[in-house]
């Protein structure tokens, strides 16, 4: 694999050679001229583009073959000729002479790939296909160029004009805070023109936080029936429903075992009432029916709830495996949607990393626990060996694949496999060597099977009472044992009164315990999380001092400046470097006085009247 390091060139009025006359070369020296690089081109043969620019005496043609004095001064060579034994001379004798070279034929052999370049404004993007493919990148270039509109350009100045501004105030912003800054209602700004209002909405999607309260409403297996959580499931397009209508920002983590809405909201009492009252619309639920089953809570409670889940702690299963990866689809699915941004969105980045440090430090990732790994135990304790049993998973997905696998594991005699999407299903069996059937012919398998592991994400049974009382008949009335993962259920529950049916649902999973967990690593996990949750809230009240600290390192950072300015023009014979380290004394020096006015006023005990004080006293207004 090649690895080529993108950089981009400063070869203004610098010397740079192109060897070749043809359609290449001419692409390679438009390039360099509209760096206004000094362009000198060497062939026996020039193209009329080439003889164009030679009479308009922009660049510097020589009609000879190429030799080693062509390269004197130069700050690179670009071997762009049409006869490889001439690009590999020139990439020799560039390298000899310690000079940048590109060649056309070989992109391994050069320093680097001369890319094509789209410019809208102060915003610049490089394309290339390291050399390799010249008319794909310039066929990119023309589409960009037609896409790209002024705007990027004008809003890549503004972007560094103010990160400038926020440096100088000691004010550090993270790459997905910068990110999760620039929003549709900025972008719409920027189109009008009114470059002023687009500016404080920039600084104040990335520093004013106002007064926000992190808020989770839920319900999970230790709160609510598996009858109420299937009605709980949410749709894509409810999910996309409750997006929308969350005004702030929000995330809802939608599992088999749990349904809860992650949110910001200014006023907690009014929040729960608006979240209750969505999911009482998209689930069709009263509110009496939700009475008693939802929980809630704010702030550091909500930072270790959600902590305690992505590490595995407050699982049906403790150190579920599976709870991680779709954290993380939530994340992901909420922060495409618009609706999950800085601050919040830093908040699940943490729940993944702190349930990362729990499950390594504490031996949670160890044990490999899962709602899987339970229906498999179950197998295991009715039939005692699953090795002369027929196995039918119905489902390919991430628990259909980890219960095939335990099967394979278990050395069951056959496992026969079917998915809605008949790909998936053939993948897995070819991986497992078990046989794959299409979904709407694996009821046929059921009299041969012994156990059937159900895990799709069908919205209704796809196994009724009568499906399955017509397959005991066929069976003569053989046991069957039906482990239906899924929520909403994927079989009917009136199934587990027919004679010989052993059907069990998620929640009676809760009985099954895997961890040998001692009660010791358990606190541990607990004090890590309650540790990383305190962290969280400190950087999370800090936010709300940001303003107020911009503000405050503003005022004091002109007084520097202004008193600098007077002060060194009362000695005009100082050298630049003599003036730059005076310039870097007084800014270190206000940087030391600000420290701890700066700690204080982020201190969420103290900081609160310790800003309203010092507001008052240089009269900023609140932000």
């Amino acid at each position: 694999m090649k690895n080529f390091y993108p950089v981009f060139l400063n070869v203004k009025s610098r010397k740079c050679v192109v060897v070749g006359g043809g359609r290449v070369a001419e692409r390679r020296a438009k390039m360099l001229l509209d760096c206004e690089a000094r362009v000198k081109v060497v062939s026996p043969w020039i193209s009329p583009g080439l003889e164009e620019m030679a009479e308009k005496e922009i660049i510097e043609v020589v009609q000879r073959e190429f030799c080693l004095s062509d390269l004197e001064d130069a700050f690179l060579a670009i071997a762009a000729s049409d006869q490889p034994e001439v690009n590999a001379m020139v990439v020799e004798k560039a390298k000899q002479k310690n000079i940048l070279v590109d060649s056309s034929t070989k992109p391994a052999e050069s320093n680097f790939i001369l890319p094509s370049v789209v410019r809208s404004g102060d915003l610049t993007i490089a394309i290339s296909t390291t050399g390799e493919s010249p008319a794909l990148a310039r066929m990119i270039r023309e589409e960009l160029e037609q896409d790209l509109g002024p705007e990027l350009g004008t809003l890549s100045k503004l972007i560094s004009e103010v990160r400038t501004e926020l440096k100088e105030k000691g004010i550090h912003i993270t790459f997905e805070e910068w990110r999760d800054s620039i929003d549709s209602g900025l972008m719409e700004l920027i189109k009008a023109g009114e470059m002023s209002t687009a500016r404080d909405r920039l600084i104040q999607n990335l520093t004013h936080k106002g007064e926000r309260t992190i808020l989770v409403v839920g319900a999970n297996h230790n709160t609510a029936p598996v009858e109420l959580r299937e009605r709980l499931a949410l749709s894509k397009d409810q999910l996309d429903e409750v997006f929308t209508s969350l005004v702030d920002q929000g995330a809802i983590l939608n599992t088999c075992n749990r349904t809860e809405i992650y949110a910001v909201v200014s006023d907690v009492e009014e929040g729960y009432q608006s979240i209750e009252q969505l999911i009482s619309q998209c689930c069709g639920l009263s509110r009496k029916e939700l009475s008693g089953h939802l929980y809630t809570c704010q702030e550091q409670d909500a930072v270790k709830h959600l902590f305690e889940v992505c590490s595995g702690v407050d699982s049906m299963v403790l150190g579920d495996e599976q709870i991680p990866g779709q954290v993380r689809e939530t994340m992901n699915a909420a922060r495409s949607s618009g609706v999950l941004k800085y601050p919040l969105l830093r908040l699940f980045q943490e729940a993944l990393r702190v349930g990362g440090k729990v499950r390594s430090r504490c031996g949670l990732s160890q044990h490999g626990s899962s709602v899987s790994r339970a229906g498999y135990a179950i197998a295991q304790k009715i039939f005692g060996d699953i090795r002369p049993c027929s196995v039918l998973i119905v489902g390919a997905g991430q628990m259909g694949r980890l219960t095939t696998k335990l099967m394979k594991g278990g050395g069951a005699r056959q496992i026969i496999i079917t998915s809605r999407t008949q790909e998936k299903a053939t993948s897995l069996a070819a991986r497992f060597g078990a046989l794959a059937v299409p979904f709407d012919e694996f009821a046929q398998c059921l009299a041969s099977s012994d156990i059937v592991v159900s895990s799709t994400s069908a919205s209704g049974f796809i196994l009724s009472k009568d499906d399955i009382q017509e397959v005991m008949g066929e069976r003569r009335n053989k046991p069957l044992l039906l482990i239906d993962l899924s929520v909403p259920r994927d079989i009917d529950p009136e199934a587990r009164k027919l004679p010989n049916v052993l059907l069990y649902d998620i929640d009676d999973l809760k009985e099954i315990s895997f961890s040998d967990l001692q009660e010791r690593q358990l606190l541990e996990a607990r004090a890590i999380i309650d540790s990383e949750a305190a962290k969280f809230m400190d950087w999370w009240y800090g936010l709300e001092a940001v303003p107020t600290i911009m503000e405050l390192r503003g005022r004091v950072e002109n007084i520097r400046s202004s008193e600098l300015k007077k002060g060194l023009r009362k000695i005009p014979r100082l050298s630049k470097d003599e003036r730059d380290q005076i310039d870097n004394l007084t800014r270190s020096m206000i940087n030391k006085i600000l420290h701890h006015p700066t700690v204080t006023l982020k201190d969420k005990n103290k900081g609160e009247e310790y800003r309203s004080v010092v507001e008052d006293f240089l009269n900023i207004k609140g932000k």
